[in-house]
């Protein structure tokens, strides 16, 4: 920094005290004597700019500088041109140095005794922070750049401070887009930035650092702020797909599926802009990894994330599999990852029926594989998640890892008391028959039946097939497969041939688990539930799983202060359709706990309220009272609701949803693990767009809608007649003959 002195001589000043060296030198254009800093080794720290008088006469001018009472002698080229005329990068930067130097910009701070006896600089640059103490000296007060306030709406001034280069730059683009002109640096350099506006409008504005802050903080030095013969920027370059995806960020984070016109629209009407297709597709794929995460960096967090888990869920179970083969200069890769927390363990035993349901569904993700995913069922007959695993494909020995996990975690020992039921999924048997040989194994009928129709359509063969499932004692099956032979052999020979029924129908069921599900609903529903978390990263995928899990749970926590009977909403409308069925039976008493039940078709059952049982078997299976006990109950004043089995209680319900998940921290917080890095999968980006939607069935059926068809009718282009076109046009030909 250099400051002119009119009224002392170089031996006043010499003897005058200073924190730091100082150069004196004679100035002869200017009266009285030219301070300037140097370093310990006696280099000028900033070379000493002329006046602004100079600079308009361009005179050379020849000084004697007086460096720790030493004289020397030095020549200075003090030629200027105007910035919009310079040659060179180093001309320009001359220039702009030469008009916006520190004793230039800070015109009121007057002379020497000014500068050094502690004088305020102009109002207009306080900012009410005292910097002074960083280097012990009196420095001027700047206007500090804030982002969060002011980045949305940029507005430059002189003695403006910013924290680097890049927030500089970075506030010159939001200017430019904001007001829609086409203002783009000129000259970028890490300590001095200057930004114009396009030619001929002379708007400018030029940073740089100074020396007395002793950082990298850039300070606008000069400014011309008004726009000239410049119009609207409709077409602006400073939109670029990177700006977009960090500007509506929040956007994409609410709805990842925000189509691509919606973005061109919004841009349009808040920023008076265009932008290409191009440009909009590549910021929803920036927002869409941002939200997301980067895939291959959470394949690496694997470790961390699963110590977290255990750390804010204590009785988790967490187990990784990687390959032990490595590439040259990388890491493991993932093969499977299954978690069990600790929570959904507890409430799984703290009331849920011994039946689970498997299946598994496709992860749409860059990184395909498989979601296992285990259910276990409520008092309300919802589903209630027990364990979820990624694994590389489903076949047998991913089923089998699966089982023997989940059967650890459940302490499986008495096989026969559990019931699952599946999809039969690929190579599920198999590992069912070696993992819980004992167990039984029930087919989702849904499934079956597809099979079936393929073969046997028809609408009198699917009642007669789901005649069979829902038989629910072995005189009623004997009697449905004789119906099914007499009806359509072949159809008798396929289901003869399917697996035994035992594994289908409700007549073969046991009457410890309470269940009488035919269908695997509770996968199907979960798998729902989870259908936008299944193309996301591996982590951000668990997460969204174990947060929509987490709320659902909390949700249901406040929905059983509604209940008004002993069981849940389910059951009750379960219970209510029977009650308007009982209508048809007509109850005899015996006079103690039995009745008689006389029903259409000379149907007869009876019913024991002392047993609670009825002689079709439903209500031992189910725990539900059947349509023949709720008609013995309207006549005897009972409630059908205080007959159902204990495993449907209110008190049983807030039990299992006592157990509620935890949240965790973020990444930045989460515990160090000893677990190896891993690098993903091998990526298989399938061509198309990534389907969602399950995959119908060729038997499902579908729309009712009418299938429109567009008839042409052909004419002929001579003639004019219809039936023809002119090549095979008679007209022609009758001429030639």
């Amino acid at each position: 920094m250099e400051v002119y002195c009119d009224h002392k001589t170089i031996e006043e000043v010499l003897k005058m005290q200073f924190n730091e060296p100082v150069e004196t030198y004679a100035a002869p254009p200017k009266s009285g004597v030219l301070i300037e800093e140097i370093d310990d080794e006696g280099r000028v720290i900033e070379e000493p700019c002329t006046d602004m008088a100079e600079i308009e006469s361009g005179k050379q001018k020849t000084t004697t500088k007086t460096v720790g009472g030493v004289g020397t002698s030095k020549g200075r080229d003090n030629d200027a041109a105007d910035d919009t005329t310079s040659s060179s990068d180093n001309e320009q930067f001359s220039a702009d140095d030469n008009f916006c130097r520190d004793d230039l910009m800070f015109e009121d701070a007057g002379n020497v005794g000014a500068a050094f006896d502690g004088d305020k600089i102009d109002d207009q640059l306080d900012s009410g922070e005292e910097s002074s103490e960083e280097r012990g000296g009196h420095i001027p007060k700047f206007i500090d750049f804030i982002p969060e306030r002011d980045m949305k709406n940029p507005k430059f001034f002189k003695g403006q401070r910013f924290a680097d280069s890049r927030e500089f730059k970075e506030a010159l683009k939001n200017y430019a887009i904001v007001n829609g002109k086409p203002v783009k640096p000129c000259k970028n350099e890490r300590k001095r930035v200057r930004a114009k506006c396009k030619h001929p409008c002379r708007w400018f504005v030029f940073a740089s650092t100074v020396n007395c802050l002793g950082t990298n903080d850039l300070v606008v030095k000069s400014i011309y702020d008004k726009h000239e013969n410049c119009g609207h920027a409709w077409k602006n370059r400073a939109i670029t797909s990177k700006w977009l995806a960090n500007r509506y960020e929040e956007r994409y984070r609410s709805n990842l599926q925000l189509p691509v016109k919606e973005l061109i629209q919004t841009v349009d009407e808040e920023y008076r802009s265009k932008i290409t297709r191009a440009v909009a597709y590549k910021a929803r794929a920036l927002a869409t990894q941002t939200v997301k995460g980067s895939a291959e960096e959470q394949y690496k967090l694997l470790g961390r994330y699963s110590e977290e888990l255990k750390k804010t869920h204590p009785g988790t179970t967490t187990e990784i599999v990687f390959t032990p083969f490595r590439k040259p200069g990388g890491n493991p890769t993932f093969m499977r990852f299954y978690c069990c927390l600790g929570p959904l363990k507890r409430g799984f035993f703290s009331g849920c029926r011994p039946l689970i349901g498997l299946d598994g569904c496709h992860i749409k993700g860059t990184h395909r594989g498989q979601l296992l995913t285990a259910m276990g069922v409520d008092p309300n007959n919802g589903w209630w998640p027990i364990a979820w695993a990624v694994v590389e494909k489903e076949a047998g020995e991913q089923w089998k890892w699966f089982l023997q996990l989940l059967a650890d975690d459940l302490n499986i020992d008495n096989q026969h008391h559990y019931t699952f039921i599946s999809d039969q999924q690929k190579g599920l048997d198999r590992a069912m028959s070696e993992i819980l040989p004992g167990s039984e194994h029930r087919y989702c009928v849904q499934h079956m039946y597809r099979n079936f129709k393929k073969k046997h359509p028809g609408k009198a063969l699917k009642s007669k097939m789901w005649g069979i499932a829902t038989s629910t004692s072995m005189e009623e099956f004997n009697k449905a497969m004789e119906d099914m032979k007499d009806f359509d052999c072949e159809a008798f020979k396929w289901v003869e041939k399917a697996p035994h029924a035992r594994h289908w129908c409700k007549a073969f069921f046991p009457v410890h688990t309470k269940c009488d599900m035919l269908v695997n609903n509770i996968c199907e529903t979960f798998n729902a539930f989870i259908l936008e978390a299944r193309d996301k990263p591996i982590i951000s995928m668990l997460e969204q799983i174990r947060e929509k899990v987490m709320q659902r749970i909390q949700q249901r926590r406040e929905g059983i202060s509604k209940w008004t009977e002993p069981v849940g909403p389910l059951i009750k409308e379960l219970i209510e359709d029977r009650i308007k069925q009982a209508c048809l039976w007509e109850p005899i008493w015996n006079g103690l706990y039995g009745y008689q039940v006389k029903g259409p078709r000379a149907a007869q059952y009876a019913v024991d309220f002392r047993k609670n049982t009825c002689t079709c078997q439903l209500w031992e299976i189910s725990g539900i009272p059947c349509i023949h006990a709720i008609s013995a109950m309207l006549v005897s004043d009972r409630n059908p609701m205080q007959f159902t089995a204990p495993c449907y209680s209110r008190e049983l319900f807030a039990k299992i949803y006592e157990n509620v998940l935890e949240p965790i921290s973020g990444i930045s917080l989460w515990p160090n693990s000893e677990h190896l890095e891993m690098d993903p999968p091998v990526a298989c980006v399938q061509p198309g767009r990534p389907k969602k939607a399950r995959r119908r069935d060729i038997t499902e059926e579908k729309g009712n809608g009418t299938k429109l068809r567009k008839i042409v009718v052909m004419h002929c282009r001579k003639c004019g007649e219809t039936g023809h076109n002119a090549a095979t046009c008679s007209r022609d030909r009758g001429a030639e003959q």
